[in-house]
């Protein structure tokens, strides 16, 4: 090159690219732009600290303030609970899979309340509604909040109201049940769910 021609090799050194600290971190699209709570630009900190700023912003800020002096502390506990149901889901999932795996009352209320305070959108898909977290570390702060354990019996939920929702079509779930599967520690269910997503 012109430095390894030009300069002598210890000069060399001094001007190789330092290695960029966001190297082998997922790329945004161009544009994308994420609260700083979220990891935006200038947050500089690493996954493990954002996730507890998110928690600490989604739990304890604003947003669940307002939210909490609008319904009270026992409808507050609840709606939490859906969003942290959800958020097993997926980034996005279909409310009647939700009704499915929740176990309280319908979360209809729960969803509508999440909106307002701008945690989810809906969408109309193809064939369904669809209801989608604005932010996807907010869905994986709130997957994060989740004991293990108390994951692990979501997955399996997922999974039984999954192959009973959707029987006839099986094989267009098998990536989805493939996941699951494997969260849920359903070893063998999860071996053949992957071998079929494979095909």
């Amino acid at each position: 090159s012109f430095l390894s021609l030009s300069r002598p090799p210890h000069e060399c050194d001094r001007h190789r690219r330092e290695p960029d600290r966001h190297e082998g971190e997922p790329q945004r699209e161009a544009g994308h732009v994420e609260p700083a709570f979220l990891g935006g630009r200038g947050a500089g900190d690493g996954r493990a600290e954002r996730l507890r700023r998110g928690v600490r912003e989604l739990d304890g800020g604003a947003r669940l303030g307002g939210l909490r002096a609008q319904v009270g502390h026992r409808d507050l506990e609840e709606t939490k609970a859906v969003r942290q149901t959800a958020s097993v889901l997926g980034r996005e999932f279909s409310p009647r899979l939700l009704e499915q795996v929740w176990d309280g009352d319908a979360p209809t209320q729960h969803l509508d309340t999440l909106r307002r305070f701008e945690f989810l959108y809906e969408r109309v898909g193809a064939e369904d509604t669809v209801w989608v977290f604005k932010h996807a570390l907010t869905q994986e702060v709130a997957y994060e909040s989740l004991l293990h354990d108390h994951r692990r019996r979501i997955h399996r939920r997922i999974v039984k109201a999954t192959e009973r929702l959707h029987a006839d079509r099986i094989a267009e779930h098998v990536e989805r049940l493939a996941h699951h599967t494997f969260q849920a520690d359903m070893w063998d269910e999860a071996v053949a769910y992957s071998h079929q997503a494979a095909r």
